[in-house]
């Protein structure tokens, strides 16, 4: 991840807009395109400085179909499986 310095964060809908465009519009995963979730790799609710407020930062985001974000949720995938299939760094 970039330092905090460099990283803008984003509206809830520039996070989701960038997310998608960022992933083609398809699943991470699978590469469904359609509905898709913007999926936060590391939860919102973690991210409680004001500076970091709800984590909506484009390299905390991968674009999961809805099984995939439902395995996602459960920590079926795990956040690094994520970052990789999205080729976050």
């Amino acid at each position: 991840m970039p330092p905090l310095e460099t990283r803008q964060l984003l509206t809830r809908d520039e996070f989701r807009e960038q997310v998608f465009q960022r992933d083609n519009h398809r699943c991470v995963i699978c590469q469904q395109p359609g509905v898709l979730d913007a999926h936060h790799i590391l939860e919102r609710r973690l991210w409680t400085d004001p500076t970091e407020f709800g984590g909506y930062f484009l390299d905390n985001g991968a674009s999961l179909c809805a099984e995939h974000h439902i395995k996602a949720e459960e920590t079926v995938l795990s956040p690094t499986q994520i970052r990789e299939a999205a080729g976050i760094k």
